[in-house]
């Protein structure tokens, strides 16, 4: 007996447990002591480094605040860094940095970026985005790194009883696999 995921972003997971900052509801438990950790991750590294953080999946329903930061609350916890929070791997929150930085406006053709969500009055991003990962860095990387990523959560899945997995969207994670 084990479990059985069909439908896993093993190269995306991989990225997250092995790179990115742990941001999951179960772990800092509020919206509030997330915005801490970030704090406390932007004294840590160099002005100008990305922030990347894993949340999860659908942390907004786990805080008790019920909600994801807003982009003021995520720009006044990391002025000075690109910061992404990653929910789910189809849903990402940036902060002004962030979108400033990959190119995300006003004017930015949401096909381009992903589904950019927009302020119904401004059609200023909001900070969220859905499928927008091809146009970001940290997904960007050599087929060396997704391996030992990949190798890395596949090994605390097993720890955890799964048998099965079906990865699915990206091509490295097969490559990945078979190499």
């Amino acid at each position: 007996p084990g479990f059985i995921d069909t439908h896993a972003n093993i190269a995306i997971g991989g990225r997250a447990l092995a790179h990115f900052v742990n941001g999951q509801a179960e772990t800092v438990g509020s919206l509030e002591r997330l915005l801490e950790v970030i704090r406390k991750t932007t004294s840590e590294v160099e002005e100008g480094t990305w922030i990347n953080i894993h949340g999860g999946h659908v942390f907004s329903r786990k805080v008790p605040e019920n909600r994801f930061p807003t982009l003021a609350e995520f720009d006044a916890a990391a002025p000075d860094h690109p910061t992404l929070f990653m929910d789910t791997s189809h849903r990402f929150l940036y902060n002004s940095y962030a979108l400033k930085a990959l190119g995300i406006t006003r004017e930015s053709d949401g096909e381009a970026s992903g589904i950019v969500e927009r302020d119904p009055v401004t059609g200023e991003p909001t900070g969220g985005c859905l499928e927008c990962k091809a146009n970001f860095p940290a997904f960007s990387v050599p087929a060396e790194e997704v391996k030992q990523d990949v190798g890395g959560i596949v090994t605390e899945w097993v720890k955890k009883g799964y048998t099965s997995v079906n990865s699915i969207g990206l091509r490295t994670d097969l490559d990945a696999l078979i190499a």
